[in-house]
């Protein structure tokens, strides 16, 4: 369970805290920081910017050379928390943003960042699943393509029997369905010997 967000700079909040009990609601106007906390969350659960998180003044001008941040604490006492600093450009979502990462105020790097997202709270397709369950029914980014190409649907198979847990249960059923097979052919020899060894014995 989430307690709390916590921006810094992000867009038009200069420092604005969330806090949350329970299942709580997010309410407000058009333009009251509604999807500033989700795009932040996203930021913080999958490493990656989902939006244009440049920081502006009260008048909308953009504030140039200032670290943005979005941190997340957890019931359990665990704190996500990622910063960014860069020359501000409006509109424009660049993918050279210098990012510090780090997980109960101790940084890591990128790589260290993702294995304790993983770890914690599964791939990045199932955290993007959780975050927004859109992502999984359009199927953008689900297709894999190299040796084995699969479709969406394949990928959302696949997705949906990791995230359930039952990939084990499968290998099982496969394993029986092999065995079964072997039975089978085991049994089809035998007849046939029988069958030979009943001929043999007529002549």
């Amino acid at each position: 369970m989430i307690r709390q967000i916590e921006l810094k700079n992000y867009k038009s909040h200069k420092h604005y805290i969330a806090n949350f009990y329970g299942n709580s609601i997010i309410e407000g106007s058009k333009g009251s920081g509604k999807t500033s906390l989700k795009d932040a969350f996203t930021w913080v659960m999958t490493g990656t910017m989902v939006d244009d998180p440049t920081p502006v003044d009260e008048n909308g001008e953009i504030i140039n050379h200032l670290t943005i941040s979005a941190r997340v604490l957890f019931e359990d006492g665990t704190s996500l928390m990622i910063e960014s600093k860069q020359r501000w450009v409006k509109d424009e979502l660049k993918a050279n943003h210098n990012m510090t990462y780090f997980v109960n105020d101790t940084p890591m790097i990128k790589r260290e960042y993702d294995n304790y997202l993983t770890e914690r709270f599964g791939t990045l397709e199932q955290r993007r699943i959780m975050l927004d369950p859109a992502w999984f029914a359009h199927g953008d980014g689900l297709r894999v393509t190299g040796k084995t190409s699969k479709t969406a649907t394949q990928r959302r198979r696949e997705i949906v029997i990791d995230v359930a847990g039952i990939g084990e249960l499968e290998d099982k059923i496969a394993e029986n369905e092999e065995a079964a097979k072997q039975a089978k052919y085991a049994i089809s020899q035998l007849k046939k010997q029988l069958d030979e060894a009943n001929a043999g014995i007529e002549s």
